[in-house]
């Protein structure tokens, strides 16, 4: 399961040895891979949340320093950018989703996935994937998104996050690579929007959840 929280405190340093030589990586859900097609009258948060999950679909390339395994072996990571790419006016994923003459002054939007290690108690750590969106004027500068609902906002993103147990085996976390980070997000994406990048009940997202085992 996933869960985002705080917890104080700092657990003594531990030491990463190389990944297992024996660890596999399970294949994305192919259900994760159907493209998201927004509904005719959708909102705003709709359309992008259909983008970046059709963006999560392609094969991207890593910024260099995370290009190999274990991305996570390592005491804590705050945020470092794994991936960055921009989506242009005239791309498909854009015109497929009706954002192009939905955000004013649109010229660029910027995907951005980083990752999160935090420290906690008793040796236990909340492991976290953050894939958002930002939009952008000519000019470089930022553009508000508005939602209805809660107001403008900066980005639209999915995230995922996961606290280990005490004694939890976690080398499937710490010698992720990216790959594997795509993987995560396309799938936690499947739990929290269906096909038309609206967001699921609770109840259809653990039926999702207990499909996917």
């Amino acid at each position: 399961m996933f869960f985002i929280g705080f917890h104080p405190g700092v657990p003594p340093r531990r030491s990463y040895p190389p990944p297992p030589a024996n660890l596999l990586s399970p294949p994305t859900p192919p259900e994760a891979l159907l493209t998201r097609t927004p509904k005719i009258d959708a909102t705003l948060e709709n359309r992008i949340i259909c983008l970046l999950m059709n963006y999560l679909q392609d094969w991207h390339r890593p910024t260099r320093q995370f290009r190999g395994r274990s991305i996570f072996n390592v005491e804590s990571r705050d945020g470092d950018v794994i991936h960055q790419g921009e989506v242009g006016l005239d791309s498909l994923l854009i015109q497929n989703c009706g954002l192009a003459t939905m955000i004013n002054n649109l010229h660029t939007l910027c995907v951005k996935i980083q990752i999160y290690k935090t420290p906690l108690p008793h040796i236990n750590h909340e492991y976290s994937l953050l894939a958002t969106i930002r939009a952008f004027d000519a000019g470089g500068r930022t553009i508000d998104l508005p939602l209805p609902d809660k107001g403008p906002v900066n980005y639209i993103g999915i995230r995922h996050s996961m606290v280990s147990e005490p004694n939890t085996n976690t080398d499937s976390w710490d010698y992720m690579n990216f790959e594997d980070v795509l993987r995560h997000l396309r799938t936690v994406g499947l739990l929290m929007y269906d096909e038309f990048g609206e967001e699921r009940t609770e109840e259809e997202s653990m039926e999702w959840y207990r499909r996917l085992g």
